[in-house]
């Protein structure tokens, strides 16, 4: 499964240093702030930052083909099993009337040992790309779930892009904020909040919502006095999208950024990762040929390419009538960017 995921929040809340935490990368002082978006790769097992944005369709060709090679051995055991009576009755009937010669003790029953069926490696050669058209459909989206982390500059100027981006299906929203500022500035810190909620509410009305409390360091104190804070000017625990903190039964989730612990962001990340498989987008199933022609988009390694070039790659992989379709579900998932407002955006990927 691949889900976006979206950091939005006021500028200096944090923003880049909590996608830090997540990926389980060493706290940085000094500030930087980000310039328009940030990308980043990373997945639900490891949380760490992936070097190569890649598709998937090498493991999901891989696991295909394994499947239908496992299907095909038990289609051949099942014929074995179904001749062997057969076998039997014309020994028996060949041996009616002779003396049984003496018999050896039988020998004791051992379970067949499983074994790898092929090397991982081994299959991907076997794989043929011609059969992309047979299998379109029959795959399954595994367990693990590959996030594309967008990490939005939190500068007022860059606001009037920003809605450009949001998606409104296939994605989980993480609205950061400074602690310490709700408490020492709250008019400020709540118009910002609220900005961010009602553009999300706007854009993608169904989406998760995660509420990230950055500077716990400094006010580790007050996450009681945050909580009351949230209730009563945001009316966080009426909204039915933010994913609450169960452990601590708070509305929000704080977090230390310039903490060492290994695992200080353990509970947002899980908060991350359930809210997404929660997301049918996320677990959807898609055909093969998406994946390569996704995998053929990614390997051109250009910031876009015209439309028509995806449109002769889907061709080639018999999806030519399903372009703007795939365009779509890979876009809301955050693979790519595919604008339709407009002819000239509709033709840039």
């Amino acid at each position: 499964g691949r889900c976006k995921l979206m950091v939005v929040g006021q500028g200096a809340a944090g923003k880049t240093s909590v996608v830090r935490s997540l990926l389980g990368m060493p706290p940085v002082a000094e500030h930087v702030s980000t310039v328009g978006v940030d990308l980043t790769r990373t997945d639900a097992e490891s949380w760490e930052k992936s070097k190569d944005f890649d598709s998937g369709f090498e493991r999901q060709a891989c696991r295909v083909a394994a499947l239908h090679l496992a299907q095909e051995q038990a289609a051949a055991a099942s014929k074995k099993r179904q001749s062997l009576p057969k076998r039997i009755s014309r020994r028996v009937s060949g041996v009616m009337g002779r003396r049984r010669p003496s018999k050896k003790p039988a020998a004791p029953f051992v379970a067949e040992k499983q074994v790898e069926l092929v090397p991982e490696a081994e299959m991907a050669q076997r794989f043929k790309y011609a059969e992309i058209k047979d299998m379109a459909g029959k795959t399954q989206s595994g367990q693990k779930i590959v996030f594309t982390i967008w990490d939005y500059a939190g500068q007022e100027v860059f606001y009037a892009l920003h809605h450009i981006f949001l998606t409104r299906e296939g994605g989980v929203f993480m609205v950061v904020f400074d602690m310490q500022e709700l408490l020492d500035e709250q008019d400020q810190a709540v118009k910002y909040l609220s900005f961010w909620l009602n553009s999300i509410k706007l854009h993608a009305s169904n989406a998760p919502i995660i509420l990230v409390g950055t500077h716990y360091d400094q006010a580790s104190n007050d996450e009681n006095v945050v909580e009351e804070i949230l209730v009563k000017n945001l009316s966080v625990d009426e909204n039915e999208n933010i994913v609450p903190n169960s452990a601590e039964n708070l509305s929000f989730f704080p977090i230390d950024n310039m903490s060492r612990e290994p695992g200080h962001a353990s509970e947002l990340r899980a908060a991350v990762e359930f809210s997404a498989s929660s997301l049918d987008a996320v677990s959807q199933k898609i055909s093969l040929r998406w994946l390569k022609v996704l995998d053929d988009l990614l390997k051109l390694d250009c910031d876009y390419v015209p439309f028509d070039t995806v449109q002769e790659l889907a061709t080639k992989y018999h999806a030519g009538d399903q372009t703007d379709e795939l365009l779509s579900f890979f876009h809301e998932l955050g693979m790519l960017v595919h604008l339709r407002a407009t002819d000239t955006l509709h033709d840039k990927v």
